[in-house]
């Protein structure tokens, strides 16, 4: 079954994990409240973080937990989570729950998301706030409302494309109606990502490859990230250009400061608004039914 609690909270201490997993959860994700409150059968969901809503009989990020705790035994050290001061006692007491330190949730400071710091800001801070638990690990950072389709191997993807890559990106195939809301990579037959566009108009790229918020860099990349957002400050370019980590990424692409592998994948749901939260749950319940039929229990986590 699905339990994250279940692994030893002692897990990562020894140090001998490869990777420290980063959760990118200060985001306020107002389109998402709006609709919930909205709506008779969801207003009781209004206030929860969206990396806390129930997915599948458990909250969203459960689902990633399972993934670095069970799936990436031995591969993933500590996971760190970076959220705001109105979220803040929310995941502390989720951490609490799942045997995490709450000294792994970081909070950013802001209490509205119009003080919001922007997503690459927020990564920087918890990687200096927690260098004494990273040290020399590699990072895999995740924004926390991303999910991906089951066939989705976190383990393959760290082994394979975060080692080969000094940073490793995924993507998934989108027609051209989507083109135009996303990040898209280019990428050649090696694997290597040769461009990032920021929602080009399907005319500018021949790409469809969707780049979703899940990103790997090797340590010694990691400098990049205060590299970057130095730059943007002396430009004094706003929080727009620091407000998603797409666009390190694409800064990464475009000065070449580092070698990009990607992978594909096969899918992700997008949890922005109510409807598409909707679509998220209702495939959940049509496995987890699948999983009821063939005789086998759903995957439910234990509250410990």
């Amino acid at each position: 079954g699905f339990c994250p609690c279940c692994a030893s909270s002692k897990m990562g201490e020894e140090g001998t994990e490869q990777w420290a997993a980063i959760v990118l959860a200060a985001g306020y994700g107002s389109r998402l409240e709006a609709g919930l409150a909205e709506d008779p059968e969801f207003a009781h969901l209004t206030g929860i973080p969206k990396a806390l809503l129930p997915c599948g009989g458990v909250a969203l990020l459960d689902h990633w937990l399972h993934k670095f705790r069970v799936v990436c035994r031995g591969l993933v050290g500590p996971v760190l989570l970076v959220t705001n001061e109105t979220f803040k006692p929310v995941f502390d007491e989720w951490a609490l729950k799942r045997k995490l330190p709450t000294s792994n949730i970081i909070s950013d400071g802001s209490w509205t998301n119009d003080t919001r710091l922007g997503a690459v800001r927020d990564l920087e801070l918890i990687i200096k706030a927690k260098a004494d638990v990273i040290k020399q690990k590699n990072v895999v950072v995740v924004a926390s409302d991303l999910l991906f389709f089951d066939d989705f191997n976190l383990r393959s993807f760290l082994e394979k494309t975060g080692s080969e890559g000094e940073v490793g990106l995924v993507y998934y195939n989108v027609d051209d109606s989507e083109v135009s809301k996303r990040g898209i990579l280019e990428v050649d037959e090696k694997g290597t990502v040769t461009a990032f566009v920021e929602k080009p108009s399907p005319a500018d790229t021949p790409s469809r490859k969707a780049c979703p918020a899940i990103y790997t860099f090797q340590n010694s990349t990691l400098p990049q990230i205060s590299s970057f957002l130095a730059e943007k400050d002396a430009q004094n370019a706003g929080r727009n250009a620091v407000d998603a980590p797409g666009l390190l990424v694409r800064w990464i692409v475009e000065n070449a400061k580092a070698q990009v592998k990607a992978a594909e994948v096969s899918g992700r749901f997008d949890i922005g608004n109510i409807a598409q939260y909707k679509e998220t749950i209702a495939y959940y319940a049509a496995r987890d039914q699948k999983t009821i039929n063939s005789g086998a229990l759903p995957n439910k986590v234990q509250e410990s």
